[in-house]
């Protein structure tokens, strides 16, 4: 069977009318739908989870020093990284501990400096006939005792430093602060 085109104009202009208005329906309009402008903002999740939480590491930091906190730079529950100051303390009796083996450390190394000189000039004065072995033999243990208490002298010294060193506390790991303690705290 076969439709005529003025049939078909009107069967299109009847589903066009309908199509019209149905989008005149109020369901379907803009201000029926309610639109908002996006905004951007984070989500939180949580998960609750039991169980226990053990440390991977664990270090008890403390001063080698018996000296006073000056400072602290952390407190409990704050993040830490390796190497960061962890606190201060005064350095009044170690510096002065460090000056005495500095100052025993500079004595040493003259003693060692004449020691060596005298042994030499006896040597030069015996191969000139001028005096006796024995004084050579003297100059010579002189010089090797000035030797050992300049290397004695010398570590004591080095561990005044690091002493010195350790007035200063820092994190030798990262993690959190747990627990602060300090005796004494300010």
């Amino acid at each position: 069977m076969r439709i005529s085109w003025p049939a078909r104009w009107l069967f299109a202009l009847a589903v066009l009318l309908l199509g019209l208005n149905w989008l005149r329906d109020e369901r379907w309009t803009a201000a029926a739908l309610n639109f908002q402008p996006a905004t951007q903002r984070s989500l939180r999740s949580t998960i609750d989870a039991s169980g226990v939480l053990e440390a991977h590491k664990v270090a008890l930091v403390k001063s080698e020093v018996n000296e006073t906190i000056v400072k602290r730079a952390v407190q409990e529950g704050q993040t830490v990284e390796p190497d960061q100051l962890l606190m201060e303390l005064t350095q009044k009796n170690t510096l002065v501990e460090f000056d005495q083996k500095k100052n025993a450390f500079k004595n040493a190394g003259s003693d060692l400096r004449k020691a060596k000189k005298d042994f030499k000039v006896e040597a030069q004065l015996y191969k000139s006939q001028a005096v006796a072995l024995s004084k050579v033999e003297e100059a010579k243990r002189v010089w090797e005792r000035a030797v050992a208490s300049f290397r004695v002298v010398e570590r004591e010294f080095k561990l005044a430093e690091e002493k010195l060193a350790k007035t200063i506390v820092r994190s030798p790991i990262a993690g959190v602060v747990l627990k602060d303690h300090t005796i004494g705290k300010e």
